[in-house]
């Protein structure tokens, strides 16, 4: 019997990752995208291929006949589906609360009706930890929304409402559910459209432009290629020790955005200058709805006790990869 995965936000930079592992892993996977954030042409390698299927919808639109038969066909769903990037969220914090909570909200209510309920794996996000520093626990960091007043914040707020509700639909309907705070997840195809640095550093770099640090650049992050990512959360959606549990995803290794510019620069061969610019010149108004986070870095203990993770790309590999696409 075949294997159906269903991917809501398919077309987005992690999603279509995710999508590719499951088929050329041999799983029938379909993907519903309404390609806002997304792109088509992350698909352009599947798309034609037997075991895929392609929903060029947005997922809230559709009726409830077909949700219902989507999620009912499937064995597992990834929900990817969210307003995601700084740039976005400042301007979209109304959208952005209502979008990435009215979603995994009708794939809960749907899964909780089915005898046969499929997996859920649902993306939360590491800005729930704040501005707390050290290597974040899912047990020993608390969440933390800085400021509810800064629209920033309509972000990790929607997120922190999914966990709730996840929990709530585990516990209280029986709906498998796995909540995944991603921690800056990169790789091929990633856009810096909506504020992602390190193809925003990459960009500059092949045209020789100024490499824009905001701040100091002392700020840390870990960087986890995605293609390590999809492997992780392939293996992770089979235990059953998982199941209404909170995971860090990641990489434990930090690099500060100055040293980051400054390897960009080096593995791409740049004559870019490297200019730090301040927060409030780059965001301008918008700086009163912006919460800088200084460090962020997974502590992946709890995640490392059900799956065995090792990563097949280290930072450089991926900008090389990074830098090859997007030349």
């Amino acid at each position: 019997m075949s294997t159906n995965i269903l991917i809501i936000g398919g077309g987005g930079f992690i999603g279509s990752h995710v999508a590719e592992y499951y088929i050329k892993n041999n799983f029938n996977v379909t993907v519903i995208d309404n390609f806002l954030t997304g792109r088509q042409e992350n698909l352009v390698n599947l798309i034609n291929l037997d075991n895929f299927k392609l929903v060029a919808e947005d997922f809230l639109e559709l009726d409830k006949a077909e949700k219902l038969l989507l999620i009912a066909n499937a064995n597992y769903i990834y929900n990817f589906a969210a307003i995601v990037g700084i740039e976005h969220v400042l301007k979209n914090p109304l959208k952005t609360i209502n979008v990435n909570t009215r979603i995994l909200t009708e794939i809960l209510e749907i899964s909780a009706k089915l005898i046969n309920k499929p997996t859920i794996l649902t993306a939360s996000t590491s800005e729930v930890y704040g501005s707390q520093e050290g290597a974040l626990s899912e047990k020993n960091s608390p969440a933390i929304i800085e400021n509810t007043l800064k629209y920033h914040s309509s972000y990790p707020i929607s997120k922190l409402l999914n966990e709730n509700l996840s929990s709530i639909y585990f516990q209280e309907k029986n709906v498998p559910i796995i909540i995944l705070r991603l921690f800056n997840t990169i790789g091929p195809r990633q856009i810096g459209k909506y504020g992602m640095v390190v193809p925003r550093f990459i960009k500059s770099a092949i045209n020789n432009t100024p490499i824009m640090v905001h701040g100091d650049g002392t700020q840390t992050r870990s960087f986890c290629d995605v293609r390590d990512i999809a492997k992780m959360l392939f293996d992770l959606s089979v235990q059953q020790d998982a199941l209404g549990k909170i995971f860090n995803i990641g990489n434990e290794q930090t690099i500060s955005i100055m040293d980051l510019a400054v390897l960009v620069k080096k593995l791409c061969g740049s004559s870019s200058s490297i200019v730090k610019i301040s927060f409030k010149e780059y965001y301008g108004d918008q700086l009163k709805n912006y919460v800088n986070i200084k460090h962020r870095r997974p502590n992946l203990e709890k995640l490392k006790k059900i799956i065995s993770i090792q990563y097949s790309w280290n930072l450089s590999d991926t900008i090389k990869d990074m830098a090859e696409l997007l030349s």
